[in-house]
């Protein structure tokens, strides 16, 4: 197994995970293929790899471009440490922002930014004269996996006090965005939500202010989505810009001259990244339910596993070591390499029978797994590395 890596020409003994650059510029060029006129702000938060930043900010901010939703100055400096992204490719995405944040972001020249409060306006204008507010709305989403209306966007009975204060305090109103959950399963949410933005640019125009972008957020779905393969993936997402475009025409003609942008995550980096595990021990017990191997990998539910676990996305173990035909299978559990009983990845699976230093592939890993991972009983977040035509079998399977 070949693995590169700028910084690092010795074997690797412990977990990693792999960047594949070529399926990240597919994810891409699948954007701009169903959504070609919404340009994709890359939410950093889903992560903050340097190697992705510097492989989104190659794109610029033209036609076919890509922008980044960042949350707070530990994302919006390292984009801008790129050398290659402008100012204006950033969305300050966060509706509740650190002071001194806000006053970096206006020594940076990074004015878009979203609040959904009368607090968050006076902050604001105290340390950001220079913003150019997006409204953030609250929209349903109860079809999505992870609602997020319950802690972010304005009701629409304040949308009027909320435009009223932006007036008051002289910041522009840029435009209005919305966010429908993360993993929505339709795009019956965007369209309702599509419907309901169109109401909040009403009241603005009708109140003298000029809006001129829509941000419809995140929530599409990555490679995996409710134990579905990459193919059913995709079509569900191309069910859900179908309708986007369709809400889009209806609710916002190309005649109005509003700019589309959009806050995709997992979508872009959920397939383009894999994670390699390692044996680190096991053994058998008896129990109940008969004979089980306790495995112990060198990563887990502490590190990078967690929104895995929590999502109740599917995790299949793909053994890279040469299996030969007469290991036995065994019920199974696999454990992280922490002390905690928490930290169980699977539980029940009926597995080869594997051996200590043995490797284990787990795709679709890209999106929420290195950048929530903690460093629990001193075990290291794992590094990344490029791809280099080593494990497209496994890679592509499913």
């Amino acid at each position: 197994m070949t693995i590169t890596s700028s910084n690092n020409s010795r074997p690797q003994e412990e977990a990693f995970f792999v960047l594949d650059r070529a399926r990240l510029r597919d994810q891409i060029r699948l954007w701009y293929q169903h959504l070609p006129t919404i340009m994709p702000f890359y939410a950093i938060k889903c992560n903050p790899e340097p190697m992705i930043l510097e492989e989104l900010a190659r794109y610029g901010d033209g036609p076919g471009g890509v922008g980044f939703d960042c949350a707070s100055a530990g994302e919006f400096l390292p984009v801008l440490a790129t050398g290659k992204v402008l100012p204006s490719q950033i969305i300050y995405a966060h509706t509740v922002k650190i002071p001194h944040h806000l006053r970096k972001a206006r020594e940076l020249g990074i004015h878009k930014m979203t609040l959904d409060s009368v607090d968050e306006i006076e902050k604001i204008a105290e340390n950001h004269p220079d913003a150019r507010i997006v409204l953030r709305i609250r929209v349903e989403d109860r079809e999505s996996r992870i609602r997020l209306g319950v802690k972010f966007g304005a009701d629409e009975g304040n949308w009027r006090e909320l435009m009223e204060a932006m007036i008051r305090y002289g910041l522009p109103l840029e435009g209005i965005s919305f966010h429908v959950g993360s993993g929505c399963a339709s795009g019956n949410p965007f369209s309702q939500a599509i419907s309901l933005a169109r109401r909040a640019f009403d009241l603005a125009w009708d109140l003298g202010l000029h809006p001129n972008l829509l941000d419809i957020g995140g929530g599409f779905p990555g490679e995996v989505l409710f134990g579905m393969g990459r193919a059913k993936g995709l079509a569900q997402f191309s069910d859900i810009a179908q309708t986007i475009r369709s809400a889009l025409s209806r609710y916002f003609p190309e005649t109005l001259g509003i700019r589309v942008i959009a806050e995709p995550g997992q979508f872009l980096v959920s397939g383009s990244c894999a994670l390699v595990t390692r044996v680190l021990g096991r053994r058998m017990c008896h129990g109940p339910e008969g004979p089980t191997m306790h495995y112990h990998l060198d990563d887990g539910a502490c590190g990078s596993f967690p929104a895995v676990l929590e999502d109740e996305l599917p995790c299949e173990p793909i053994i890279l070591s040469k299996l030969s035909e007469d290991r036995p299978i065994h019920r199974s559990i696999l454990w992280g390499p922490t002390c905690t009983t928490e930290d169980l990845i699977l539980e029940g699976a009926f597995l080869p029978e594997m051996r200590t230093g043995d490797w284990v592939f787990w795709r679709a890993m890209g999106a929420y797994t290195s950048a929530r991972a903690s460093t629990f009983n001193g075990f290291h977040i794992p590094p990344y590395f490029s791809y280099k035509n080593v494990i497209g079998d496994w890679w592509s399977k499913g």
